[in-house]
């Protein structure tokens, strides 16, 4: 398979400089597909980190590659270098985690498991958890309410009332009071694991899947349509993965077909959503169609929008390589800390640091940006052999451990592999807050 990788990866970049494009781009969406449909035949799970990874950034570096916008320029050596790199030492990483240094000891994971883990043993029957998780939705529910409201009186509007506003959810934000608001965005995923075990569907059930479109829609957030409802998909398949009712074999087609058609219908409320919180947004299509500057106006700006939103992440990498200055040496990856601790309020100049984008709305720039911007190239190598490292160790955990909540950490790592190509998410407050919360 290695060769496969860097056969197609040799292709690709030689079709990138002679100027074919859409072969380039070509190569690697297929890379990013064989490569996720081996590793689910290898691991027999639908959702494992690898995999996922393969078609969020693989895949969203061959969609980069057809350079229909304005805004894309030929990449970089040193660019094609840092994404070659990325899955292959991903994928030593988590193989030396995952094989050769397998945990010995399993009173580790005794110490690792959650209090839930004891109310499992305990309990023989499935009404305890049953009545925690349910109890859980309804109180992040009431607490993340009265947060908004909070931040609604302070603020004095609601983003979802605002006229020819675009900007209104991201000034709806009162620092560390916002994440408590936006820990909604968990409840579909433990809507999952309640449901699982109740088998039917009830007043929590609704309103663990109402509730976040509500306040998404209040909020006009498309990122909490997206965060809540794809992370209870991945939440939902990862549990039924490693309960072994989920794998793919052929007996099980009944359950590949259901999770497809569960798919298909999720996919088509989040567009609906998304379309409806998009026009809430006050952004016209005029507006959008200036920031995006493809090269063809005619497309439709359904298509436009995710295209542009996926490739230009790649394009603000490179603009990144292309004029740093000074790296960061840590200091842009530490910003998380920086923040938790309230020693960027003390030293801003911490966290002050010039953003290397070509669009001042899009502000994205994949989820190696961060680690090229501290150390260059070594960086994004230490990145990826970290980040693969630590997936190893978790995927350990999740299969020995019984711990339902593990399904859903699981679930959220994978939803940022899955859209590796957007942001650093390891480098972001609010995504240590969500594992913590976990």
């Amino acid at each position: 398979m290695i060769f496969t990788y860097i056969l197609f990866f040799i292709i690709s970049y030689v079709f990138h400089q002679y100027g074919f494009f859409i072969y380039s781009s070509i190569f690697l969406l297929l890379l990013s597909i064989i490569l996720y449909v081996e590793e689910v035949r290898k691991s027999g799970l639908i959702i494992n980190f690898r995999g996922i990874l393969s078609i969020g950034f693989i895949g969203g570096l061959g969609i980069s590659l057809l350079k229909l916008s304005n805004l894309a320029s030929p990449f970089e050596l040193k660019t094609w270098i840092c994404f070659f790199v990325v899955y292959p030492i991903f994928y030593f990483a988590y193989e030396i985690a995952t094989k050769k240094f397998i945990m010995q000891n399993e009173n580790i994971l005794k110490d690792l498991t959650p209090d839930i883990n004891t109310l499992e043993k305990k309990a023989s029957d499935k009404n305890a958890i049953r009545a925690f998780t349910g109890l859980l939705i309804i109180s992040i529910c009431i607490f993340s309410l009265i947060c908004f409201f909070i931040e609604a009186y302070l603020l004095k509007f609601i983003p979802l009332f605002t006229i020819e506003t675009p900007h209104a959810y991201s000034t709806f934000h009162i620092k560390g009071l916002h994440y408590l608001t936006i820990t909604y965005t968990l409840i579909p995923s433990i809507g999952v694991l309640y449901y699982n075990k109740q088998q039917k569907i009830d007043f929590v059930v609704l309103l663990s899947a109402i509730y976040p479109a509500v306040l998404s829609l209040l909020l006009v957030s498309r990122s909490g349509i997206i965060l809540s409802y794809i992370l209870m998909f991945f939440t939902f398949v990862v549990q039924k993965s490693i309960d072994k009712d989920f794998l793919w074999e052929r007996k099980n087609s009944y359950y590949i077909i259901k999770m497809t058609f569960f798919f298909v219908l999720l996919i088509i409320v989040i567009a609906s959503l998304y379309i409806v919180v998009s026009i809430y947004r006050a952004h016209t299509s005029e507006y959008l169609i200036d920031i995006f500057d493809l090269k063809d106006k005619n497309i439709p700006i359904w298509i436009q929008q995710p295209y542009i939103y996926i490739a230009n992440n790649y394009e603000n990498f490179n603009y990144l390589v292309k004029n740093i200055g000074n790296h960061a040496f840590g200091l842009k990856g530490l910003y998380p800390f920086f923040t938790f601790s309230g020693l960027k309020f003390l030293f801003p100049s911490l966290t002050q640091f010039f953003l290397y984008i070509n669009k001042a709305e899009l502000t994205t720039g994949t989820f190696i940006y961060d680690a090229y911007y501290d150390f260059g190239v070594l960086g994004v190598i230490f990145f990826s052999f970290l980040i693969g490292f630590l997936c190893g160790k978790l995927n350990n955990i999740v299969k020995k451990t019984k711990n339902i909540f593990y399904y859903i950490l699981y679930a959220q790592i994978s939803y940022y592999l899955f859209f590796s190509f957007f942001a650093c998410w390891f480098s972001l407050p609010q995504t240590y807050f969500y594992l913590i919360i976990n």
